[in-house]
C-alpha cells in the first residue's frame, strides 16, 4: 500500500457500484469523520501546525461517478514536511528524504512571523535600545521610535529562527503516517465487503 496525500493529490479506491454503491458510501462517511479527527487530533497534539492552516485544510470528499467510488483526502501540500520532517543543512539528528539545501532560498520572513505570533513569542529591545527610548521626552517620537524598534527587532528574531530551523531541520510528527496505513486500509477493506457481501481488492494510490 502507497501512502499518499498532498494538495489535490488523493487517496482513492474504486469499487463496482452495482453491489450496493450506497452501503459503500456509509463505510466511506464512518471512515470520512474518523480520518479528519485523527490527523487533526495528531496535528494539535504535536504543536507542529500554528496558526492552523494545514488542520483548517484537511478534507475528505466522497465521489460516484458511474462504476466508480471515490474516497480523496485534501490537504496543503507541505503536510509531507510535517509528516517525514526535514533533514537540515546540518543534520540535526533528523534522517529524512527532504533536506535543506546548503546555500538554497531562506525560509520567508513572513511565515516565521505567523509562527512567533501563533506562540506568542515576543521578542525583546537590548538594554542598551531601552535605555535610549527613557531618555526620549517627546512621547510622540519615542512612540514612533519603539514600534519602529519592535519592527526591527521581530525580523531580527525571525532572521535567527529561521536560520536555526533551516541548519537543525524540522523534527517529524507521522500525523499521517499514523492515520494513513495498513491498519486503516485493512480496516476499511474488511467494513466494505461486509457492506459488499463479496471479498474485494482495495488499494489506496495516488494521482
Amino acid at each position: 500500500m502507497k501512502i499518499v496525500g498532498g494538495k489535490n493529490k488523493q487517496i482513492f479506491t474504486k469499487v463496482d457500484s452495482n453491489f450496493g454503491a450506497s452501503s459503500v458510501s456509509d463505510v466511506f462517511l464512518k471512515y470520512k469523520a474518523t480520518i479528519i479527527d485523527e490527523l487533526t487530533k495528531n496535528l494539535h497534539e504535536s504543536g507542529k501546525d500554528q496558526p492552523g492552516k494545514l488542520i483548517q485544510s484537511v478534507d475528505v470528499k466522497i465521489g460516484i461517478d458511474g462504476s466508480s467510488v471515490s474516497f480523496k483526502l485534501f490537504m496543503e501540500d507541505y503536510w509531507k514536511f510535517v509528516d517525514e520532517g526535514v533533514q537540515g543543512t546540518k543534520g540535526g539528528g533528523i534522517t529524512s528524504q527532504y533536506k535543506f539545501k546548503t546555500g538554497g532560498k531562506r525560509i520567508p520572513l513572513d511565515s516565521i512571523k505567523k509562527f512567533i505570533a501563533a506562540r506568542g513569542i515576543a521578542p525583546t529591545q537590548s538594554k542598551h535600545k531601552q535605555e535610549q527610548l527613557s531618555k526620549l521626552r517627546n512621547k510622540k517620537l519615542k512612540k514612533v521610535i519603539k514600534k519602529e524598534s519592535k519592527q526591527v527587532e521581530l525580523n531580527s528574531a525571525a532572521f535567527a529562527i529561521g536560520t536555526a530551523i533551516k541548519q537543525n531541520g524540522i523534527k517529524p510528527t507521522y500525523f499521517f503516517s499514523d492515520v494513513i496505513n495498513d491498519e486503516l486500509h485493512f480496516a476499511i477493506k474488511k467494513d466494505l465487503e461486509i457492506a459488499l457481501k463479496k471479498e474485494i481488492e482495495l488499494s489506496f494510490t495516488i494521482n
